[in-house]
């Protein structure tokens, strides 16, 4: 399975053996696993107050929303999510724009201008 611009490989592209036929690199388990789960925790517990304070500075321009991953797995299915955090901007219904990971409140307030 081929990357395409836009487009993230999910785990049922990898195939016998834990490996990706396309690039042959292995997956990655154990500690690694254990430090990048610790890595996205930490990343959403510093994400949570940083979506607090953009929430208060568009008021009523801007509704977030949290979802807890684990107990809503069909809607991050629905959206391809693949790493916590991950973000969407939704306008009239559809994505405009997405990013994974810490952002801190500048870039967050350039990632909703990019959709308003």
């Amino acid at each position: 399975m081929k990357k395409r611009p836009g487009q993230f490989l999910h785990p049922q592209a990898f195939g016998e053996h834990g490996r990706n036929h396309d690039h042959e690199k292995p997956r990655q388990h154990g500690t690694h696993h254990d430090e990048c789960a610790q890595n996205a925790q930490d990343a959403v517990l510093h994400t949570a107050p940083v979506l607090e304070k953009l929430a208060a500075f568009y008021g009523d321009k801007l509704a977030v929303y949290k979802v807890n991953v684990d107990n809503d797995i069909d809607l991050a299915r629905q959206f391809n999510v693949v790493s916590i955090p991950s973000l969407f901007l939704l306008k009239d219904g559809e994505v405009v724009n997405s990013t994974m990971g810490f952002q801190n409140l500048e870039a967050l307030k350039n990632f909703v201008e990019s959709g308003l």
